[in-house]
């Protein structure tokens, strides 16, 4: 609740002032009736903000202000007044007023806007002061830290760096560090992307060593501590520390272990390792490079080596190698290459462009892998499932036919078989048939569950879409979904008519549904709930089974199955009495928000 003290020498504008902030619910308001006053309550109570009139007894509202400012500098000062000149409004900003209401016309519109201004006044100055006093925690962490204090972007970029970090690396000037590529400040250059590989990977690293050198050449041997985030525009920044460690007694073990790491890094990989200039020529290669196209290191290295690239793939890649821009430096390709032996085989490349101070590609890293098998795997896969779903289809079609003709027969006997115990065994039958008939269509559903690739759904569109396919009635769906987007299986969608469809069935005098969206840490909490009777607790896990339940017994069953493909959740967390409560649990990366959807 925002505390307001309202200052005019009307004291009727004043109740009326206090009666229309406070029905609000989100104002309680202290008046006084001169400027005198008014500086004698905030002498004993915090006010959130100040309205005035200009017009005051004994002195005016500028004047007031500026013996407010000289006090209170960050206390939000809002004037209310019928005076509306053009030099008072400047004189009113010029001493630090944050807003002007000019009183006049209706007083419902006017009080909304005075509302809305001390609302958007107090959230200004709020956040000024919240950045205040984080830049100077910010600069006082980078002013006394004996070690340097680094922020760098992903394209191996100064963001900002203390002055620790000049001395360290013998530098004049902020301007001239500044201006140095990351990379270059490495010993061995290439090191820098190993350090980035294995940050990605770990999301941090602590004290990991590295070798780097200063501006005269001299090597320095440091430990370096550094996180990564990731910033509102989706790029990397990195945030870090580098400790100082060079002691001639520890440097010599120290490179070699490092020399070590490296190449054990590198040549111990089965994926192919390369860098290479624009050109085609290598710089280096690793052993898995070398075996792969049966060549020596001697052979490619030094030298122009480019694979025999399948003709209809010549052009994409072409295409991906110059779409790595310094903003987008880094990428992945699949493409298909001639071997020597003229098979086809397929790799799948991460390619990472390395830029000059100009944005121009000095040579690219890359880092590859056959996927022949996986491909060739994939493709019987999906011959697979075409022959098998072309198979349950004519075998579901004829089934189908032949249960028509039972059921049909089956009927005729209920209605004209006059012995009792022959319509009970007919009945018998019709149920089973019933039965045949409901696995069957199970079958036609779902035989494409987990069959394609996750994909990214909007809730809110897909809750859109069930509402149409089914006939709610007396039942209002409401949502609060703010954006959310999930990664799942297409048949998604299913997992919610599902859901509301066993509202529809079980909850007969269910009258609303309500589904929202909550983050937990790092996972996001999807919650369905319905105002009908609920489920007991000793079938609270019992429902998710197949075959549970008076119909098909797969409803919720199939609701899991379909969820628990992208790693998701379900568990019913309702109080009997007081509705249904099923609660979705997504996990951390599988889920986004949109933003200005709902």
């Amino acid at each position: 609740m925002i505390t307001v003290l309202f200052v005019d020498d009307e004291p009727m504008l004043l109740e009326l002032s206090k009666r229309y902030l406070e029905t609000t619910g989100k104002f309680r308001v202290d008046t006084a009736t001169s400027a005198q006053a008014a500086l004698g309550k905030l002498e004993v109570s915090p006010y959130d903000a100040v309205v005035s009139d200009y017009q005051l007894p004994g002195m005016d509202g500028i004047t007031f202000l500026t013996v407010l400012r000289s006090r209170y500098p960050d206390l939000p000062f809002l004037f209310f007044t019928g005076r509306g000149r053009e030099e008072v409004v400047i004189g009113a900003f010029e001493k630090g007023a944050d807003c002007f209401v000019q009183k006049g016309g209706a007083p419902k519109p006017q009080f909304t806007e005075l509302m809305h201004k001390i609302e958007q006044a107090v959230r200004h100055r709020a956040a000024e002061r919240e950045l205040r006093e984080s830049e100077q925690r910010y600069h006082a962490f980078f002013a006394t830290t004996k070690d340097s204090v680094f922020i760098t972007s992903d394209d191996s970029r100064w963001i900002d760096f203390n002055d620790a970090a000049i001395q360290l690396f013998g530098y004049d000037t902020r301007d001239e560090l500044a201006a140095m590529h990351i990379s270059d400040l490495y010993l061995v250059p290439e090191e820098r992307q190993v350090h980035l590989d294995y940050i990605r990977g770990h999301g941090h690293s602590r004290e990991y060593p590295v070798r780097l050198r200063r501006k005269d050449g001299t090597p320095i041997i440091a430990l370096v501590s550094t996180v990564s985030v990731t910033d509102p525009a989706g790029g990397t920044i990195y945030y870090g520390t580098v400790r100082d460690i060079t002691e001639k007694s520890r440097q010599d073990s120290l490179i070699r272990e490092n020399e070590e790491l490296f190449r054990n890094i590198v040549e111990d990989q089965t994926e192919f390792v390369c860098r290479f200039l624009p050109d085609g020529t290598h710089v280096f290669v690793n052993e898995a490079y070398c075996r792969y196209f049966g060549k020596t290191r001697d052979e490619i290295t030094g030298h122009r080596f480019i694979p025999a690239i399948h003709p209809e793939d010549r052009e994409q890649l072409r295409d991906h190698l110059a779409g790595l821009t310094p903003e987008n430096p880094v990428a992945s390709i699949e493409h298909r290459i001639i071997m020597p032996d003229g098979s086809i085989r397929w790799q799948h490349w991460s390619d990472r462009a390395i830029m000059d101070d100009q944005g121009r590609v000095r040579e690219y890293q890359s880092v590859g892998r056959d996927i022949t098998e996986k491909k060739e795997t994939d493709r019987a896969l999906r011959q697979a499932h075409q022959k098998l779903n072309m198979l349950s289809s004519i075998t579901r079609h004829d089934i189908m036919n032949k249960l028509l003709t039972l059921r049909g027969y089956t009927r005729l006997i209920q209605e004209e078989a006059q012995d009792l115990e022959i319509r009970t065994y007919a009945d018998a039958i019709d149920h089973a048939a019933r039965a045949i008939d409901e696995q069957l269509q199970f079958t036609r559903d779902y035989q494409d569950l987990g069959m394609q690739a996750p994909a990214w759904i909007r809730v809110a569109d897909i809750l859109d879409q069930v509402k149409g396919q089914l006939e709610l009635g007396r039942i209002r769906l409401e949502t609060g979904l703010d954006g959310v987007m999930v990664c799942a299986d297409p048949l998604f969608s299913r997992a919610w008519y599902n859901l509301i469809d066993n509202t529809l069935r079980h909850a007969p005098q269910a009258t609303g549904i309500r589904v929202t969206a909550e983050e937990a840490g790092d996972t996001l909490l999807l919650v369905y709930e319905d105002d009908g009777p609920g489920i007991p607790a000793d079938q609270k896990e019992r429902i998710f089974d197949r075959g549970f339940g008076k119909n098909t017994g797969l409803g919720l069953f199939i609701v899991r199955e379909i969820l628990a493909i992208t790693g998701m959740t379900i568990r019913e967390n309702g109080v009997v009495g007081s509705g249904a409560r099923f609660e979705i649990t997504v996990p951390g990366g599988m889920y986004r928000k949109d933003a200005g959807k709902s």
